[in-house]
C-alpha cells in the first residue's frame, strides 16, 4: 500500500508499478480518479432582451452569499438569436448518460435519434459540426478513457465545464457525427429490445420485474419520436409494450377497491397519455376502449381539481380522442393561469 497526498485541483493520477528480477521486468500502468469532497452549485438566470432595449439583472443568490468555503469557479454569459440552439446543446447530456437502466438507455436512443434527424435535415448545422470535429488534438486523455471519464464526470461535472470552448466544440462535433449517431441509435435500440421482457414491459434495471411506469415513459417517448417523423425499426417492440400496458391497466381496474378512485387516478391519466400516441396505429380492444371512454368522462368531470401537469395531459388526451372543444377549454384555462413576465 502507498499513502498519496493529492494537491487540490488534481482530478486523476497515473500509477506505474514495475517488478524486476535479473534481466526480466513486468509492470502495470493505470489511472486513479481523485474525487472531490466539494460540490459545484450553479446559479443561472435566463434573460430576454428585445431589440433596442436595455435591461438590468442581479444575481441575488451570488451577491448575498456569505459562505466561508465558497470559491467562485466561473461566470459565463451566453446569448443566441435562436433559442433552439440551446435545445441542441442539451442533447449531449442525454447521449452520455452512464447508467444501463431502461430509462437512460431509452434517453440515449431518443437523443441520438433526434440528433441524427437534426443533422440530416439541416445541412448548415451538419457543416458546423463537421468543422468542429476536425481537430482531434482537442480531445484530452480524459475524454479518450471512457471508464475514467464516466466516473470522474459523474462526480465532478465542472471538469468538463472548465474545458476550453474549442474542446467543447470538438466534443459536440464528435457527438453529432452522422455515422456515430446512426450507430448509437442502432445500438441503443437493440439494447432496449433485449431489455424488454417477454410480456412486453421494461424493468427499471435488467433483472428486475417489469415496471408499468417505466414502460409508460418509454412508450410515450416512442410516441414523441413518431410525431417528430423519426422512424425506428423496432420490429414488434412498441406493439408488445402497448399490449402490456393495456393488460396492466385492465388488471388494475379489476383489482381497484374504489372505481371512482381508479378513474380519477394520476397513473390512469399517464396511461391514457402514453396510449393516445398509438390509438390509430394500435387500436384498443373493445374492453380497453370502454375503459378509455369511462376514464375520459371522469377526467372531464374533475379536470378543475387536477394539477397543472395533469390538466396538460388531459388536454392532449382529449385532443387526440376527438374531444377538441373540451381540450380547447382546458387550453384557455391554462393560458389564463399562466404568469406573464417580461423577464421569463
Amino acid at each position: 500500500t502507498w499513502k498519496l497526498v493529492i494537491p487540490e485541483g488534481v482530478h486523476a493520477v497515473t500509477y506505474r508499478v514495475l517488478a524486476k528480477a535479473g534481466n526480466f521486468s513486468d509492470g502495470e500502468e493505470n489511472f486513479l480518479p481523485v474525487l472531490s469532497n466539494r460540490m459545484l452549485v450553479k446559479e443561472s438566470l435566463p434573460f430576454f432582451v428585445r431589440a433596442g432595449e436595455t435591461e438590468s439583472y442581479v444575481f441575488k443568490n451570488m451577491k448575498e452569499n456569505d459562505s466561508p468555503s465558497l470559491e467562485h469557479h466561473k461566470f459565463t454569459l451566453e446569448y443566441s438569436s435562436n433559442p433552439a440552439w440551446y435545445a441542441i446543446q442539451s442533447l449531449p447530456y442525454l447521449m452520455e448518460f452512464e447508467h444501463e437502466c431502461s430509462e437512460q438507455t431509452f434517453a440515449r436512443l431518443y437523443a441520438n435519434a433526434v440528433g441524427r434527424q437534426i443533422v440530416n435535415s439541416k445541412p448548415g448545422i451538419k457543416e458546423v459540426f463537421e468543422a468542429w470535429k476536425k481537430d482531434s488534438s482537442l480531445v484530452s486523455a480524459l475524454e479518450q478513457n471512457e471508464e475514467l471519464k464516466d466516473l470522474i464526470l459523474a462526480e465532478t461535472p465542472w471538469i468538463r465545464d472548465a474545458a476550453s470552448i474549442n474542446a467543447q466544440k470538438q466534443l459536440m462535433g464528435r457527438l453529432f457525427d452522422s455515422e456515430r449517431l446512426k450507430q448509437e441509435q442502432h445500438n441503443n435500440l437493440r439494447k432496449l429490445e433485449q431489455m424488454q421482457q417477454s410480456a412486453g414491459g421494461w424493468p427499471w434495471f435488467p433483472g428486475g420485474e417489469a415496471n408499468p411506469f417505466i414502460t409508460r415513459h418509454i412508450v410515450a417517448g416512442l410516441g414523441h419520436m413518431q410525431r417528430l417523423g423519426i422512424a425506428i425499426e423496432d420490429s414488434k417492440m412498441t406493439k408488445n409494450a402497448v399490449a402490456y400496458l393495456d393488460r396492466d391497466i385492465l388488471a388494475k381496474e379489476e383489482r381497484s377497491l374504489s372505481q371512482e378512485g381508479f378513474y380519477h387516478s394520476s397513473y390512469l391519466l399517464h396511461y391514457l397519455y402514453a396510449r393516445s400516441f398509438f390509438l390509430e396505429q394500435i387500436p384498443p380492444s373493445e374492453k380497453v376502449g370502454q375503459l378509455i371512454k369511462k376514464a375520459i368522462s371522469a377526467g372531464k368531470e374533475d379536470w378543475l381539481g387536477k394539477g397543472l401537469y395533469n390538466q396538460g395531459l388531459l388536454m392532449l388526451i382529449l385532443n387526440r380522442s376527438g374531444e377538441n372543444e373540451f381540450a380547447e377549454k382546458i387550453a384557455l384555462a391554462l393560458k389564463e393561469k399562466a404568469v406573464k413576465s417580461e423577464d421569463f
